[in-house]
């Protein structure tokens, strides 16, 4: 339809945003300009539906005896692509105790184990605390309390650069993340299942399209978020990746209702 100018006026509705984002939503804008008189006594009509999309709110602007008017409309138009999908994968440095080192060892670890290397031990109040000094070389008895003075000084690091003593050590940095596969759903309900076996040891949806993975880590479901957006859903499923060693099953399996 021809749009008839007067001025900075417009007689009917011009389409100012056309915007298509990356899992098929699509987002319009369309705009009036009319004197602020003429919006005040008859404002001008909302249609429902532009594009096979839907109207999601306006707003107006009102400066110098114009009114600037702005209909939105968003949605999954009817010939939306129905199996795409993005795909994240938000890698993070988690900050984890210390005793979850796989090779923290505790009291019946190696001699090789960092509890043993660096003289560990649990305080009177069942706090696990590093020596500061290095434990003793077996069959010696310098030092107290099951470890030997510091050689060079009284510093953590030796000549060499090797590391004397973790006092005051509490954690260290795992690496982390996170799986998310975000795509649309059409229709007025979420999907059904999209909420079995959260908290559960899962594969993630379409985990083949990040190989790589060690075999010691495995990933959790996470809850997964849905946004209404006009006339469907846009859903994203999040995973979180372990750990060494893995979640354990015989916790998380047994966490939710329903881990069928």
């Amino acid at each position: 339809m021809p749009v008839t100018l007067i001025g900075e006026l417009e007689r009917d509705f011009v389409k100012e945003r056309h915007i298509q984002d990356r899992i098929g939503f699509l987002q319009l804008v369309y705009k009036k300009t009319m004197l602020t008189s003429e919006f005040i006594s008859s404002p001008p009509e909302v249609e429902d539906t532009r594009e096979g999309v839907v109207h999601v709110r306006s707003e107006v602007e009102l400066t110098d005896g114009i009114a600037v008017v702005r209909h939105f409309y968003e949605g999954l138009p009817e010939d939306h692509r129905k199996d795409i999908k993005v795909y994240e994968f938000d890698p993070s440095f988690d900050e984890v105790p210390i005793q979850a080192h796989p090779n923290f060892g505790g009291p019946d670890g190696s001699e090789e184990s960092l509890f043993k290397k660096y003289g560990g031990y649990y305080d009177a109040n069942g706090n696990f605390r590093f020596a500061s000094r290095q434990p003793k070389a077996a069959g010696s008895n310098r030092g107290g309390f099951g470890v030997a003075p510091l050689s060079q000084g009284p510093t953590p690091v030796g000549p060499a650069g090797e590391v004397k003593t973790l006092q005051g050590v509490e954690s260290y940095m795992r690496m982390g993340g996170v799986w998310r596969v975000i795509y649309p759903h059409a229709g007025e309900f979420l999907p059904d299942g999209l909420f079995r076996q959260v908290g559960t040891v899962q594969n993630p949806l379409d985990s083949e399209k990040m190989p790589g993975l060690p075999s010691s880590r495995n990933w959790l479901k996470a809850p997964p978020s849905a946004r209404w957006r006009g006339n469907a859903w846009e859903i994203t499923e999040e995973y979180i990746l372990s750990g060494v060693g893995g979640w354990i099953k015989d916790i998380y399996d047994g966490s939710t209702e329903d881990g069928s």
